[in-house]
């Protein structure tokens, strides 16, 4: 074992006997959860990640363990069983070398590494998860211990620089490229700044959607703000944009659209909370929400919904409280961290990889532990349907809209507004009760000033849990000025539209009249419609509203199908010497659609279907 990793080995021994008496875990905010798995059969050391191989089982193997030694052990994680179980051993017992990858045809490769205390290897090896087999294959020409390996598109395998003995101070700026099709390494283009990767799972370098390799840090206890990207196409290592902060041992990873969000790391001494985003398509690093707490050293994955889990790492101070339990999520929607669930035991430095049963396994090498994480998924509220009241209603006249609503997450805290679709209030408070059990969450909306003007307004409700959003079918408030003078004829007959609900061919006659007396309209001519290629004819009983606005009237209200009791809803929409558009629907069934001239279409939309006869307005 080397003398600077005994030091942070004694250090993090003594933290992780203190850590979960310091920390108070927030078990109120977690929304997922951490269980104890099997533990592992021996224990690998500090700096060696697990892998997850193509038959959904894990493989760590080798590592330093006790008096300086390093192991040749390998071992499997089996979801299904939830045990680990020792596989073929190394040829070579090492500990730091290159990322364990996997490679397109499932075997997986480790390059390079320490032998302990002082050796150093430049051999490779091989895994085949089909016999549990390691077979040498071709030695880097150069050492590379402490050392991130990417694959690239093509399915090579690059790494990056690191150290090239047991000193920890002769870096290399060396990288070179194993190609699986002849077992051989290749050197490439040498980077600018040499990088560390004290905590072993490769989290210095990333490879991005354009095929280009990411890396930051620098050598051992150097900060550094240089980034750099790697052509395969010229084998070229080139600057990039600078961080904002200067660090080594971060952890980046790619989120689902492309960017690279970096995580913590080591300014200087101790770990910093602050991440920055890198945007391939500009070259630059932005900031962004800063971790709740300070690490470095944490496992990493992508969650399927393409948030961010950490957990493990510590903060570099040197105390008993230095390593965290509580993990955190990084929402890319929002940038910000929250706490989620604690670990059952500190891991100074964690490892961890995405099971394909959407669980999360965190494999600490150091004592042999692993545990599991199940995420919870956040549902979106679902909202119903909104109810005006009074509606119709006058303009100026205090109107409240409310709808109900639903979510399987429990214990969140909800807020909502309300879209009045006039252009101007379209986000307003409402007052809001959380679902109970069986019992739904409603949402009160109030707009106590009312509508100014006339006219036929949509109304949405949008209720959200804090991360995720619902919003509610469209409802309408009719908005009618009883100080008008209104009136809305219209009859004859029209083609019913290829594009109407139903299409049938054939003429649809219909008539109408109604005008404002008082506050309420009356017909002079009840609406009714007969469509007898389609066998629908339909008379009003009951008129809810009348709303003129400039050159377009809507009515609505109820009425009967000829030879059924079903009461229907019917709106009809008119421009004065324009076209007409009908809608009848059924109540019962979801106000499916009976007859509409333009499926789809709000309510709002202007009338399109030419009328032989008279549309009237004023």
């Amino acid at each position: 074992m080397k003398p600077v990793r005994l030091v942070l080995s004694l250090f993090l021994a003594f933290a992780s006997l203190f850590a979960f008496f310091v920390y108070a875990p927030n078990k109120a905010l977690a929304i997922g959860q951490w269980t104890v798995t099997g533990s592992m059969n021996s224990v690998h050391g500090q700096d060696e990640p697990v892998v997850l191989l193509q038959n959904g089982k894990a493989l760590i193997e080798g590592g330093s363990v006790s008096g300086g030694n390093d192991t040749n052990e390998a071992e499997l994680y089996d979801p299904s069983t939830g045990q680990w179980t020792v596989t073929g051993s190394l040829g070579t017992a090492r500990d730091s070398f290159s990322t364990p990858t996997v490679l397109n045809g499932g075997t997986v490769l480790v390059g390079s590494g320490s032998l302990g205390n002082p050796g150093v290897t430049t051999t490779s090896e091989i895994y085949n998860p089909s016999t549990g087999l390691w077979s040498y294959t071709g030695n880097t020409n150069v050492v590379h211990t402490h050392a991130p390996a990417v694959k690239l598109s093509d399915g090579r395998v690059l790494v990056i620089s690191g150290i090239k003995s047991n000193t920890f101070t002769d870096s290399t700026t060396a990288s070179e490229i194993f190609d699986p099709s002849t077992g051989q390494w290749t050197q490439t283009g040498n980077v600018n700044t040499p990088i560390f990767e004290n905590a072993g799972n490769g989290g210095d370098a990333v490879l991005l959607n354009n095929g280009l390799v990411l890396k930051v840090g620098a050598a051992v206890q150097q900060s550094s703000a240089v980034a750099e990207l790697y052509d395969p196409s010229t084998g070229q290592w080139t600057q990039t944009g600078s961080l904002l902060v200067s660090r080594y041992t971060a952890q980046l990873i790619k989120l689902t659209d492309g960017r690279v969000l970096m995580i913590g790391g080591i300014p200087s001494g101790a770990a910093t909370s602050e991440c920055e985003i890198y945007d391939p398509s500009t070259g630059q690093w932005t900031q962004t929400g800063s971790l709740n707490y300070a690490r470095f050293g944490m496992g990493v994955v992508l969650l399927p919904d393409g948030r961010v889990l950490i957990a493990g790492g510590n903060n570099g101070l040197g105390q008993a409280n230095s390593i965290p339990p509580q993990s955190e999520i990084y929402d890319p929607s929002t940038g910000i961290w929250t706490v989620d669930a604690s670990v059952n035991e500190a891991h100074n430095i964690a490892s961890m990889v995405m099971l394909s049963n959407g669980k999360v396994l965190l494999a600490d090498g150091t004592d042999g532990t692993a545990e599991l994480y199940t995420p919870t998924t956040n549902n979106p509220p679902v909202v119903g349907t909104v109810t005006v009241t009074p509606n119709p209603v006058q303009i100026n006249t205090a109107v409240t809209a409310s709808a109900t609503f639903t979510d399987p997450d429990a214990g969140e805290t909800y807020t909502a507004t309300a879209n009045w679709g006039d252009g101007i209030n379209t986000a307003t408070t409402c007052s809001v009760t959380a679902p109970s059990g069986s019992t739904p969450g409603s949402a009160s909306c109030p707009l106590s000033s009312g509508y100014s003007a006339a006219n036929v307004y949509p109304v949405t409700i949008t209720v959200s849990d804090g991360s995720l959003t619902g919003t509610s079918p469209t409802a309408y408030a009719s908005v009618y000025n009883p100080t008008q003078s209104s009136l809305f004829t219209a009859g004859e007959r029209f083609s019913n539209p290829s594009t109407a609900s139903p299409n049938t061919s054939g003429n649809v006659t219909f008539g109408l009249s109604y005008k404002y007396q008082g506050t309420m309209p009356s017909g002079v001519r009840s609406f009714s419609m007969d469509f007898n290629a389609a066998n629908l004819h339909f008379n009003a009983s009951t008129v809810n509203s009348l709303v003129v606005s400039g050159s377009m009237a809507t009515l609505t209200g109820t009425g009967t199908l000829t030879g059924s009791s079903q009461i229907d809803n019917f709106f009809v929409t008119g421009v004065n010497g324009g076209g007409i558009r009908i809608q009848i629907t059924d109540p019962s069934n979801n106000n499916n659609v009976v007859y509409d001239t333009q499926p789809g279409d709000p309510i709002t939309a202007t009338p399109t279907t030419s009328v032989s006869g008279q549309v009237i307005v004023h």
